[in-house]
């Protein structure tokens, strides 16, 4: 039989590419592709036209949803979406911005690995893909009732579940917010799963939960430093310095050559990146270094020292260390299990 005839058509949302036809979204693919997948319990559906592909990847929790989506785009694209239900979600953007309007009016531009929680009590927007590009994003879908857990320990979760129960569109921060390095270890942890099926839906719901306690810590901070006033100057500086961090992993930066570097100062950048990313500088630094050091050890045959070298640690033994505080084990044991 045909591997095509397995395939049908499924719509979630009605996406139609303006300007263009409805995008018709399949569900179901062929046995080779079932094996090359690496998400254990998702569902994948894919999309594919003159702008490009689209492929979601979809697992249902109780009380919550995981939806993991990447758009090879051709050509600069605009796209709207429409559903008659309510969706309540964390966002997160990977690898591109997208522009995106709700309900025809608010503008929401994400920078990568932002993120927010938003209610919205019907499903009616535009997506604007700016160039051609790969785009990637996260989401993870929570019922209410997953969220009232945890409302007594949260002000500002409990005034946002309010407008929820009166059907209003809402937003659980003030303003999107950065991905901390914990944030980014559980939606790794997440997309690399290679656990049996069985074993993944517990793991999944587990780095659900503890992504939402990140969120309630980092919206807990916000509501307590609402005194404190930060510039879009201070934030604009704090990113760049975020930016240098990450564009070579061999160097460590000081916080003075960091500052220098961003015209800003080294107080107050201290303090507007912790505001930012939930991390002091050093610890951000050391999670990026740590974290390309393991993709470098599963995706590489380098040699560890090598491996050290390029994520700005002087040695092999100085790597092991601070490897196995992280992670619990060795990089050669890392490497082992991965082979």
């Amino acid at each position: 039989m045909d591997e095509l005839q397995n395939i049908t058509a499924f719509s979630p949302l009605e996406i139609i590419q303006l300007g263009a036809d409805r995008v018709e979204i399949f569900q179901n693919i062929s046995p080779k592709e079932k094996n090359d997948f690496p998400l254990p319990g998702f569902r994948r559906m894919h999309a594919g036209g003159g702008y490009g592909s689209m492929q979601f990847s979809h697992f249902a929790g109780a009380g919550f949803d995981i939806w993991y989506s990447t758009y090879g785009i051709k050509n600069r694209s605009s796209f709207a979406a429409r559903g008659n239900f309510a969706a309540l979600e964390l966002h997160v953007p990977f690898n591109a911005r997208t522009i995106s309007w709700w309900d025809g009016k608010k503008e929401n531009l994400l920078r990568d690995k932002e993120f927010e929680i938003s209610f919205f009590p019907f499903i009616d927007s535009r997506t604007e893909f700016s160039s051609a590009d790969s785009y990637k994003t996260f989401d993870i879908h929570y019922s209410p009732a997953y969220l009232k857990k945890f409302s007594n320990h949260s002000a500002l979760l409990a005034k946002f579940l309010e407008k929820v129960e009166r059907g209003e569109r809402a937003d659980l921060l003030d303003r999107a917010q950065f991905l901390s390095p914990a944030m980014i270890s559980l939606v790794n942890g997440v997309l690399r799963c290679e656990m049996a099926p069985e074993l993944a839906e517990y793991y999944y719901e587990s780095c659900v939960q503890l992504m939402l306690i990140e969120v309630l810590s980092r919206a807990n901070e916000l509501y307590s430093e609402q005194k404190i006033k930060y510039s879009s100057f201070d934030i604009e500086r704090a990113i760049a310095a975020k930016e240098i961090i990450i564009s070579d992993l061999s160097v460590k930066y000081s916080i003075a050559e960091l500052a220098r570097a961003t015209g800003f100062n080294e107080w107050k950048l201290q303090h507007t990146f912790k505001h930012l990313f939930n991390a002091t500088i050093f610890d951000y630094s050391q999670s990026a270094r740590l974290d390309h050091a393991k993709y470098l050890l599963r995706e590489t045959k380098d040699p560890i020292h090598l491996i050290a070298a390029h994520c700005g640690y002087p040695d092999h033994a100085n790597l092991t260390a601070a490897f196995k505080k992280r992670f619990g084990f060795t990089p050669e044991r890392f490497r082992e299990q991965k082979k």
